[in-house]
């Protein structure tokens, strides 16, 4: 499976349209409740206007088979807890 993080949606765009092979404007599309995705399809992902403000993973399945579906998931935070500076 291939893990992406688009910043924008012309990146989303951009990786739906380029994948080789083309995915399908049918096939489905899996997104979890908390990565403020609706569509349930590939070709309802390409008509999206904006991505929701929460930063998203997009998984494409390799090999893709008839039944495979685009996975969408809330990405997980990879920024460092603050530090802390001590009183001196």
């Amino acid at each position: 499976m291939d893990r992406y993080q688009p910043d924008t949606i012309d990146q989303l765009r951009q990786l739906l349209d380029s994948h080789n092979p083309k995915l399908d404007d049918a096939m489905a599309v899996e997104a979890t409740a908390d990565s403020g995705i609706t569509a349930t399809t590939v070709g309802a992902l390409r008509q999206l206007t904006a991505l929701p403000p929460t930063r998203i993973t997009v998984i494409i399945p390799r090999p893709i088979y008839p039944e495979s579906a685009v996975k969408i998931e809330k990405a997980e935070t990879t920024e460092p807890e603050p530090r802390q500076i001590a009183d001196h």
